[in-house]
């Protein structure tokens, strides 16, 4: 959430600019930084000379912006608490959504009006490109989102006023078609508060249950084709290594990711175990192992294949979980969710029916579970599985998104402390998040 981060970043800038502003004075405008020797410091002085109008308050402003632009530009951040640093990088990104707010409305204006057109460029697309130093590519983006905001006057809004950012933007504005068009027009202000007060991961989320709610065959049809587009290349290069690409639709791309990571994990916990036996000694960075993530990755894929081809060939395959959820969100009534959250259309959960895992919890609020449906083998963690569904994600306040089959259930009360094994005391933290919190001073009497 982006609440209150405009104070915090102007106290910091109020405390910056006094130890830089003679230092820019000195190296852009070669002043002594008297009176009236800052731009627009005197009469007349600033740009314009007082002559009125919005052109002149316009050179004004670019004056201010190019000032403020220099006088960060030549801030030391080794001089910076670590608090002032992280107002100023947060207060930039905020601002800087402002901006591409600002601008777009502007962009909107210079397209409709033909005003690009006047030097003879035959794209406005093209024409922007070229004298703002953008690729074709972006150029074409940032006009298609300024054609796009002029038709959200909600999500324009949000984006001037830095609630949200171009990404939430371009997910918005591919919600708004021919189909959807009345449902976004009457749920924007809604959509709008998703994409402020949720993570990215989270109004995704959000976004694919709005979208199957307002456009249940669009949604289904769009499944559909994700399904019909899948491919697999391995091409064996002139160097003899190999090149793989490929695309998989949501079951089965959450199918390979999830596995991918399991075996990643074990490779980084022998990758740790290698670095701590050759450093001799227990804390290592991740620049002291021994592969990247990238490389840890492959070897995981390769790992797979070793793995696919010693198994059984009569042996019994994992099948998906797919859990349906009542009560947890009235806005949509019921989730039908795969294990890690992906979102399922019809078109994807019918398929499933016969080979996959169905479990149902009913919740009688955002934080209770009244029930859940009883698998042999899931049995004995069906209060695990409420939080797990509940909670998504890492609860860790600094917004971490590690997937809910990735993270430890851990007692908010801790148990030493009297804490109870129930929902309400039950949440969800990542590994490392956990550790943190369990790496705490042992209670009194225990020292030493």
């Amino acid at each position: 959430m982006a609440v209150g981060v405009g104070q915090a970043p102007e106290r910091a800038a109020e405390r910056v600019l006094g130890r830089v502003r003679e230092r820019v004075r000195h190296r852009v405008h070669g002043l002594d930084g008297g009176p009236g020797g800052g731009p627009g410091g005197g009469s007349g002085g600033g740009p314009g000379g007082g002559s009125g109008g919005v052109a002149d308050e316009v050179r004004l402003a670019f004056d201010r912006l190019d000032e403020a632009a220099l006088i960060l530009a030549v801030v030391d951040a080794d001089e910076l608490a670590d608090g002032e640093l992280d107002d100023l990088v947060v207060g930039l990104q905020v601002r800087h959504s402002r901006l591409e707010g600002v601008s777009a409305g502007l962009v909107a204006r210079w397209d409709s009006r033909g005003v690009w057109a006047g030097d003879g460029s035959r794209a406005a697309g093209a024409r922007l490109a070229r004298d703002a130093h953008l690729s074709p590519r972006e150029g074409r983006a940032r006009l298609r989102r300024a054609r796009r905001l002029g038709e959200m006057p909600r999500v324009a809004s949000a984006l001037a006023a830095g609630v949200i950012g171009p990404d939430h933007v371009d997910v918005l504005a591919g919600l708004d078609g021919p189909r959807t068009h009345e449902a976004f027009v009457r749920d924007e202000a809604v959509l709008v508060g998703q994409a402020e007060g949720l993570s990215l991961r989270d109004f995704l989320r959000a976004v694919a249950y709005w979208r199957q709610q307002a456009d249940p065959d669009g949604a289904d049809a769009d499944a559909d084709r994700s399904a019909a587009d899948v491919y697999l290349s391995v091409v064996r290069t002139f160097q003899g290594s190999f090149d793989v690409r490929g695309r998989l639709d949501a079951v089965w791309g959450t199918a390979v990711q999830g596995e991918l990571q399991r075996l990643e994990d074990e490779l980084y916990a022998d990758d740790v175990a290698e670095a701590r036996a050759r450093l001799g000694r227990d804390e290592v960075g991740v620049g002291e192992l021994g592969r990247t993530p990238a490389q840890r990755r492959a070897a995981a894929l390769v790992r797979m294949a070793e793995r696919s081809r010693s198994a059984p060939a009569g042996g019994r395959r994992p099948e998906p979980l797919v859990t349906v959820v009542v009560g947890l969100d009235d806005a949509v009534g019921h989730l039908c969710e795969l294990d890690d959250g992906t979102v399922l259309t019809r078109a994807q959960f019918l398929p499933l029916l016969e080979r996959a895992d169905i479990e149902s919890i009913v919740f009688d609020s955002a934080q209770r579970a009244l029930s859940v449906s009883v698998r042999e083998r899931f049995f004995t963690g069906a209060l695990r599985r409420v939080i797990q569904v509940r909670d998504r994600h890492c609860q860790h306040p600094s917004g971490c998104d590690v997937p809910a089959g990735r993270c430890q259930v851990d007692h908010i009360v801790p148990w030493e402390a009297g804490g109870p094994t129930t929902q309400a005391n039950g949440r969800l933290l990542c590994g490392p998040h956990n550790r943190a919190r369990t790496a705490r001073p042992p209670p009194c009497g225990r020292q030493g």
